[in-house]
């Protein structure tokens, strides 16, 4: 069995205000999850793909039209975590200070998010378990960086073959085999 998993191409999202407080930071994800893509001059992916699974957020669904021509199947499953600083405060921070504060108290969090990372884990193993109950031996899946990171894991535990970097570049399709 082959997967290629890709992180979705660049977000075309210009950070007008790089300093910002946490409502404004959250608006910025919002608005960040809803823009458009910025795909490459050269698109090649190779593989020959019976399916192609993709999250079912814009910036995702864009990138595996442009790389796909068959069946894509969109879903939930492979979203992104979902960041919301839960820290009210009027304290400007740079957004990139904001992104690490968010994934850290996601991390060690139970309960401020919607999503628990012991839920992200179970949901990569879900998706996981879909791909391998299907009939298809060539699966083309396109998600997101941080959840990446958690397919990526379930598969090695698996004993999938394949070398993902430790932040998955934007396009870069990984090929994992077993």
């Amino acid at each position: 069995m082959i997967i290629g998993m890709l992180r979705h191409f660049k977000v075309k999202h210009e950070t007008k205000k790089k300093w910002m407080n946490s409502n404004q930071f959250n608006k910025w994800i919002e608005t960040y999850n809803n823009s458009e893509i910025i795909p490459p001059k050269n698109i090649d992916i190779l593989g020959n793909w019976d399916i192609c699974y993709s999250s079912d957020l814009k910036r995702s669904e864009l990138t595996a039209k442009l790389l796909y021509n068959g069946k894509i199947i969109t879903t939930n499953d492979l979203r992104e975590i979902r960041l919301k600083n839960i820290i009210n405060t009027g304290i400007k921070l740079h957004y990139n200070i904001w992104l690490i504060i968010s994934r850290i108290i996601w991390y060690f969090s139970k309960n401020s998010q919607e999503e628990t990372r012991y839920e992200a884990i179970s949901r990569a193993k879900k998706f996981i378990d879909l791909i391998e109950k299907s009939n298809y031996s060539n699966t083309l899946v396109v998600s997101h960086g941080a959840f990446m990171k958690y397919l990526n894991s379930e598969l090695r535990q698996r004993k999938y073959k394949g070398k993902m970097g430790f932040i998955p570049k934007n396009g870069k399709l990984v090929i994992y085999k077993k």
